[in-house]
């Protein structure tokens, strides 16, 4: 599996919602599956959002339009490659990064399926567009992903880095993940213990 992850440095999350909730909490909508358990989840910085969303037939363009700095186009796949995949993966789950109705980001996680393992996840993709890098939207994107994850009965959760991408390292760091040895490709492999990791605490 390759995972790539491309993101600017934390600073403060700016966005608004017709939703008020406290540091954490998380919204959940449609509980009816495992791909479509969560509608809708947010996560505030203060009095300001965070919204993953899913990936559906009236913003997937928006999503193909985000796009990267010209230094981080080797760290992430395209988001129209990212969205393709999943149509022949049917445990993708992509989730749509956005602040109040503005689409930012794009982040995907699946379980592992060679061999399958319904308890350990992995986060294989993140971006966040080049016009809103640097406001904290990765980690706070990150947070309820982990969140998903753990209520789908998830103990683990992976994820892999450039060793030259140095904001994503920090960033994983913050949340909680501890390095686990080198992927086949080079890339860094990191885990996260969800028994005893509290990623939204984390702030």
């Amino acid at each position: 599996m390759s995972l790539i992850i491309a993101l600017g440095e934390r600073g403060a999350g700016t966005c608004r919602s017709s939703e008020t909730l406290r540091i954490g909490e998380i919204s959940s909508r449609n509980h009816t599956g495992p791909r479509d358990f969560i509608q809708d989840v947010t996560l505030t910085t203060g009095v300001l959002m965070v919204t993953l969303r899913d990936v559906t037939a009236e913003n997937w363009r928006d999503c193909i339009r985000l796009s990267l700095h010209e230094h981080q186009v080797g760290y992430v796949a395209s988001n129209v490659a990212t969205i393709a995949e999943s149509k022949f993966n049917p445990h993708f789950h992509l989730r749509a990064i956005y602040t109040d109705d503005l689409p930012v980001g794009l982040l995907a996680y699946c379980h592992e399926d060679d061999p399958e393992d319904l308890q350990l996840f992995w986060i294989f993709r993140l971006m966040i567009d080049r016009n809103h890098q640097g406001n904290g939207y990765g980690a706070d994107a990150m947070r309820l992903a982990i969140d998903e994850i753990k209520k789908l009965s998830a103990t683990r959760v992976k994820t892999m880095h450039k060793p030259e991408n140095l904001a994503a390292a920090a960033l994983y760091a913050k949340l909680g993940f501890c390095a686990a040895g080198k992927h086949d490709d080079g890339d860094c492999l990191l885990e996260l213990d969800l028994s005893v990791a509290a990623p939204n605490g984390n702030k």
